[in-house]
């Protein structure tokens, strides 16, 4: 199962951290809304996609995973960064679309959502699904997000009763 180098991804953590933080403070709720931060986020998104297109690094293959953003490279990283920022756009615009509520349901318990999926991933459907054309993977993946989704929904109603439970399960279930 994986690996994970911390140093080239440490420092774009902390970017997203303090640019949260920041959105958050007073007075800032609505700071992504203005045109300047739109036009400069899609910009960024736009840019970052003709780099990484342009120089996509070495894409390697790891126990049969292909490596997408590793390692790091610029073009990503402006990708990210416009996308992420646009979305930011996007919610600061229209803070009540319906679409958001089960993207906060993945968002609540964010660390058990990736040790669930790594482990379905690894011993569910690794074994049992090869190679596939893409509307095959799609289907698997709509069924797998479906269900992940119901894990949320379900961990989201037995969250209030978790409130005493050892800090390492409150930690990976968000509670």
């Amino acid at each position: 199962m994986g690996y994970f180098p911390l140093f080239p991804w440490l420092g774009f953590m902390i970017l997203g951290s303090a640019v949260g933080s920041w959105r958050w403070q007073e007075n800032r709720i609505r700071l992504f809304n203005q045109p300047k931060i739109v036009w400069g986020s899609l910009l960024l998104l736009v840019i970052g996609a003709l780099v990484w297109h342009q120089y996509p690094g070495p894409l390697y293959t790891r126990c049969d995973y292909s490596e997408l953003f590793y390692p790091p490279m610029l073009g990503y990283m402006a990708t990210a960064m416009g996308l992420i920022f646009s979305l930011f756009c996007l919610v600061d615009w229209k803070p009540e679309l319906a679409i958001y509520k089960p993207l906060q349901v993945f968002g609540e318990s964010a660390l058990f959502m990736y040790i669930t999926h790594s482990f379905i991933i690894k011993f569910g459907l690794s074994p049992w699904v090869g190679l596939q054309p893409f509307s095959t993977y799609f289907f698997v993946y709509l069924g797998f997000a479906t269900c992940l989704l119901g894990t949320g929904y379900a961990l989201k109603a037995i969250k209030p009763y978790l409130k005493k439970a050892p800090m390492p399960v409150r930690f990976i279930f968000g509670a």
